[in-house]
């Protein structure tokens, strides 16, 4: 038998299996992501992080993957896609997608681990202060059971408006709004965001004022450090 149509043989062999282990999988794992794309994704880095797919042969078509699943071709080709971002997959000339090896092997990310060079700047005579004996804030991990917890940079969750959070996440995703909100504002304020502050915010709140009025900072301790430089002398 000619030494290519072996090879074919595994191939094929192999792209079962990957479907048989996916197909199965998929209705027992509960991941954590609420879409079906999500789920369809953590499944797959699953099984291959946890050694359940061989690195190295060939990925099955989306088509055979959804047939097999009972999903959408459509949401299989974007976890696919998801997972070749990610690197969990490559692609192989003449092969198609491929399960990456050396995402099991650590190697992928290895080059990040590299020993820090060495320094002779001696930082600890350098240091006149050290953060481990410094106070700082405390809060226990269970605050939300309280009635009243009074916590710096907290927000309660039952008065977060999520229906609305939703809508304004999903209409700023359309391609006219990201042209939009991607534009470099270095020198001037997002003319939306001066929209909803100037028109909405304020108004809501008894306070009328004028666009040359309005300065958006990145959070308040921006706000009382540009306060502090206009109204305090030394």
């Amino acid at each position: 038998m000619p030494e290519s149509c072996v090879i074919n043989r595994i191939d094929m062999r192999n792209q079962h299996e990957i479907t048989s282990i996916w197909s199965k999988l998929f209705p027992q794992f509960s991941g954590s992501s609420t879409t079906l794309q999500g789920r369809v994704k953590e499944m797959m880095v699953h099984s291959i992080l946890m050694w359940l797919v061989p690195a190295g042969p060939k990925v099955p078509p989306s088509r055979s993957l959804a047939a097999a699943s009972g999903l959408s071709r459509n949401t299989v080709s974007l976890a696919l896609q998801v997972l070749f971002d990610k690197g969990f997959l490559y692609a192989s000339p003449r092969s198609g997608l491929v399960v990456n090896g050396e995402i099991l092997l650590g190697q992928v990310s290895q080059s990040s681990h590299a020993d820090p060079p060495s320094s002779d700047m001696q930082w600890d005579a350098r240091f006149v202060a050290r953060l481990e004996n410094q106070r700082n804030f405390v809060q226990p991990a269970n605050w939300q059971d309280y009635l009243y917890p009074f916590l710096y940079g907290q927000f309660g969750a039952s008065l977060m408006p999520l229906k609305d959070w939703r809508g304004c996440a999903h209409q700023a995703l359309f391609v006219p709004a990201v042209k939009k909100w991607a534009q470099v504002h270095i020198d001037r304020d997002s003319e939306a965001l001066l929209d909803q502050i100037q028109s909405r915010l304020l108004p809501a709140r008894g306070i009328m004022a004028r666009r040359d009025e309005i300065l958006v900072t990145a959070g308040a301790p921006m706000g009382c450090y540009l306060l502090s430089h206009v109204l305090l002398d030394r």
